[in-house]
């Protein structure tokens, strides 16, 4: 059989299934039906034709950018609202995970950017009437128990910039909580907003304006009660990744970390503004959770979950352990994303002929590595540590940015097929600027 009949096989029976679907909005219907089925034949073939001529001439190298990272970071702040878009092609969008770990870096204004990114979060949260992502209120969420912070102001057509090869924007950014592939609710990013209130707090501390956000934390944090597993464990529902067929579902690392700081911080919040009882409810809960976290960690041990345990959990001893056992299979390379790379799922995307197969699974991500590297020196692996850094610095001086995502084998920006790693990609150069830093010290840690 061609490979041309196999995806027609594929297409048509997901194409029903999908169609079928009682939950199926026209978004969803673009997305998951017919943009795969006009997509999948014609991107096959040029995918063959991009593939037969690479094997006679190599992807041309990206362009050095002379510009400093600092500046470089700065360029991607969206002043209009508050956030960093993650780059400045197909992900010139602002997310909040990218805004999150853009924010390590200890360059500009960090704590007028924090707040201005947390206001903003907080005037477009989501009221939440039920478990699932069905039942969220268009409306402000004050007076609501539980709320959504977003996890994206989405102003790219992405599929259009992707066969383009640059960006085509909205009007107006898309307010979206729930991932816009399989409408489930992103889960970790209400604690990167807990999280975020906090450093915003510690870096300039303004007792009035951390009471304008009380009311949003403790519905940020109940949120998480509606997915709780009796041990306190938060569990997702299938998330998909479609450019390697990944599903992601039941209790993440990431996620429950996040969790877990997040009712830390809430409780030193709620303390500085004097409410001790509900400060001793989050310490409570925090503490009840922490070893099936742990616990959690150990089994899985994606990357970069344990760099955050490092850099966060000061006081367990059980990250070390758990990064000599990494070291020992990933020693002085860009580590991969979890330890060791699954297979890729039998269930396979038509728009893996994007080039994307292996994103989450071989690719080496900069924030990763970035995050890796400065955990490493903190916990005393200073020696391992710059030696992966080593790998992430020699690409800056190489290209003059950080790359979103690099290839395992010759650690160059991913170019497959349509796609191109990104450039300036903030949730890449805040955490290089971040190890950066704790590596080299402050004196050049912006350039």
């Amino acid at each position: 059989m061609s490979v041309a009949a196999v995806a027609v096989c594929w297409v048509a029976p997901a194409a029903l299934f999908l169609a079928l679907r009682a939950d199926m909005t026209p978004e969803k219907l673009l997305f998951n039906v017919i943009g795969p089925v006009f997509l999948a034949l014609p991107a096959l073939a040029l995918r063959l034709l991009i593939s037969a001529l690479r094997r006679l001439s190599p992807p041309p190298l990206p362009a050095f950018d002379s510009t400093p990272l600092a500046e470089q970071l700065a360029a991607n702040w969206d002043a209009r609202s508050g956030g960093f878009r993650a780059g400045v092609g197909v992900y010139a969008s602002v997310w909040t995970r990218d805004s999150f770990f853009a924010l390590f870096a200890p360059v500009g204004p960090r704590a007028v950017r924090l707040r201005a990114l947390c206001d903003r979060l907080r005037r477009h949260r989501a009221a939440v009437r039920r478990a699932g992502p069905y039942g969220y209120a268009r409306a402000e969420a004050s007076g609501a128990r539980y709320a959504h912070v977003p996890f994206q102001f989405n102003e790219v057509w992405y599929i259009p910039s992707t066969l383009r090869g640059r960006a085509c924007m909205r009007r107006r950014p898309v307010v979206l909580h729930c991932d816009e592939k399989y409408g489930q609710p992103v889960m970790d990013v209400n604690a990167q907003y807990v999280i975020m209130v906090s450093e915003a707090f510690s870096a300039s501390p303004d007792c009035e304006w951390l009471a304008e956000h009380a009311e949003a934390l403790a519905q940020a944090l109940a949120f998480y009660e509606l997915y709780a597993d009796v041990q306190g464990l938060v569990h997702e529902k299938p998330f998909g990744n479609w450019e390697d067929s990944l599903l992601y579902c039941g209790p993440r690392p990431f996620t429950n970390l996040m969790y877990l700081e997040a009712l830390r911080r809430a409780a030193a919040l709620l303390r500085a503004l004097g409410r001790t009882p509900d400060a001793r409810k989050y310490e409570a809960e925090a503490e009840r959770i922490y070893e099936p976290v742990m616990r959690l960690i150990s089994a899985q041990r994606d990357t970069k979950t344990v760099a955050l345990a490092g850099l966060w959990l000061v006081d367990e001893p059980r990250v070390e352990l758990w990064m000599r056992e990494m070291l020992r299979m990933y020693p002085n390379t860009m580590p991969p994303n979890r330890w060791p790379v699954p297979p890729p799922s039998a269930c396979c995307s038509t728009l893996r002929i994007i080039g994307q197969a292996g994103y989450h699974r071989d690719f080496r991500w900069s924030n990763v590595g970035c995050l890796w590297a400065a955990a490493l020196v903190r916990r005393g692996f200073i020696n391992e540590g710059r030696a992966v850094f080593d790998r992430f610095e020699k690409a800056v001086e190489r290209f003059g940015t950080v790359h979103e995502v690099y290839e395992a084998e010759t650690e160059l920006p991913v170019c497959r097929s349509l796609y191109r790693s990104e450039t300036r990609f903030s949730m890449g150069i805040g955490p290089y600027l971040y190890a950066k830093h704790i590596i080299h010290g402050p004196s050049d840690a912006g350039t």
